[in-house]
């Protein structure tokens, strides 16, 4: 950077611009590394390179281990050749010998004998032949199953490494998952506006309820006071409400005006006037009835 004259600018300033630009470049990088999701996908890169690194190692051992299967193969095939080649030459001498005893034997008086122990002493050599030749496919098959369990080994240890076709199977039972999930959250979502309805429903049917019963109590406090009533009407018949003391006065001014003939009405058993009877008295209830001293 120049001035306008042309001239470049001071050391001071070109330092503090040197700075300024470094400050800038490391808050950079750190808005970098602090942002989301960087070292996750840093880890994962990482992840992927050393699971390719460890498939390559291992696709070269397996080939290396084919070319070593494929020479000992070419080399058990050239012993058994060999081996076949040395039994054809050496069985039509065998055979010729095996033939003339036979004959030698035959025309000997002890030849069945000396037959007998003749086949067992081959039987006793194509044992021996025979576990000589375990003995030896033994020691050739044992580097071959120690290499078979150091690659089952091997395998295990690769399988256990997620591989790209297990990453691809990760994916799609996560995408699985996370269907289900949703399915199952509409289904909680459903469920909750059902519940809220029935609730609803539920607080409709207790109000109507309460007010169905505020109702049956008053009508049973209605009928509780008719009975009442009903009541007090049958215990006192004769009973007459009382208007006011002018009328109990009039009462007993018109009993006292009345002839003694029709007041006095003498029980013919007692003796005692059925006016002045307990049983008649006057509709005027806060005064008691005039007593009659007439007999």
């Amino acid at each position: 950077c120049r001035t306008q004259s042309g001239h470049p600018p001071p050391v001071d300033k070109q330092k503090r611009m040197v700075k300024k630009a470094f400050r800038k470049l490391e808050k950079i990088h750190k808005e970098n590394r602090s942002s989301p999701g960087a070292e996750e996908i840093k880890r994962m890169v990482q992840l992927i390179l050393n699971q390719d690194h460890a498939i390559r190692e291992q696709i070269q051992h397996m080939r290396d281990l084919d070319l070593e299967i494929e020479q000992f193969e070419m080399e058990v095939h050239r012993k058994t050749d060999s081996e076949s080649s040395l039994l054809l030459a050496c069985s039509p001498s065998l055979a010729a010998d095996s033939k003339e005893q036979l004959q030698k034997y035959l025309h000997t008086s002890d030849g069945v004998e000396q037959l007998d122990v003749q086949i067992q002493l081959h039987q006793e050599l194509i044992l021996q032949l025979s576990l000589d030749i375990d003995a030896e496919l033994r020691k050739a098959n044992l580097p071959l199953i120690q290499e078979e369990d150091s690659e089952q080994e091997e395998a295990t240890a690769a399988s256990r490494l997620p591989s790209k076709t297990d990453e691809s199977f990760y994916n799609k039972e996560l995408e699985r998952l996370q269907d289900g999930l949703k399915h199952s959250l509409f289904g909680g979502v459903a469920l909750q506006n059902q519940a809220a309805d029935i609730d609803k429903q539920i607080k409709y049917i207790d109000s109507t309820l309460i007010a169905k019963d505020q109702e049956c109590w008053q009508l049973a406090s209605q009928l509780n006071s008719l009975q009442i009533m009903d009541c007090t009407q049958e215990k006192n018949p004769t009973l007459v409400p009382l208007q006011s003391e002018a009328t109990c006065s009039e009462s007993q001014m018109v009993k006292h005006s009345l002839s003694p003939v029709d007041v006095t009405d003498t029980d013919s058993d007692t003796g005692i006037s059925s006016t002045h009877s307990q049983d008649s008295l006057s509709p005027c209830l806060d005064f008691p009835p005039p007593l009659d001293t007439d007999v």
